[in-house]
């Protein structure tokens, strides 16, 4: 919370995309989780629901000209094309691995993503990466470790309940 009221700060204004995103893959990581659905049969409901959307937002963008689908063999449409069946694979993983493990370290590892980005962006593309930035992430890297290190201290006592009760 910390690092969010430091970039509010820092940028004038509240990131609302930022948080929307993160609050929508939050709730999106947990319905996965307790949802009583196989995880093949969850996707294949997502899809059937955004399916539509898509198609409309596709006819869309072509009655205004603005479609990537020309007649013809074209390199970026095929491409496009096939970016739905390589989002389908790391979905379906990730659908069958949320049921696997704790929701502590599921949303721990919801962290790497957007550091990898971060990562990314900033030695690579040279992003700007002023001391806003780096008190924001500090920030939240520090909250990190201490939630980690609760679920560590935590699992370490009931492990050791659990040897005294046996």
């Amino acid at each position: 919370m910390l690092g969010v009221l430091n970039f509010t700060y820092a940028a004038g204004s509240l990131p609302v995309i930022s948080l929307y995103l993160a609050a929508s893959f939050a709730l999106y990581g947990y319905l996965r989780k307790v949802t009583p659905v196989n995880p093949l049969d969850g996707l294949f409901v997502e899809i059937i629901i955004l399916a539509p959307f898509a198609l409309a937002f596709i006819w869309y963008l072509g009655s205004q000209g603005a479609a990537h689908f020309n007649p013809g063999l074209n390199w970026p449409a095929f491409f496009l094309v096939f970016t739905g069946p390589m989002t389908v694979l790391p979905l379906l993983l990730f659908a069958f691995g949320a049921r696997r493990i704790r929701m502590a370290t599921l949303g721990l590892m919801q962290y790497a993503l957007p550091t990898m980005s971060f990562l990314v962006a900033v030695l690579l593309y040279k992003e700007p990466f002023g001391p806003a930035q780096i008190v924001t992430f500090a920030l939240i890297w520090a909250g990190l470790a201490v939630f980690s290190f609760d679920i560590w201290r935590r699992d370490r006592a009931s492990r050791a309940a659990l040897e005294v009760v046996v």
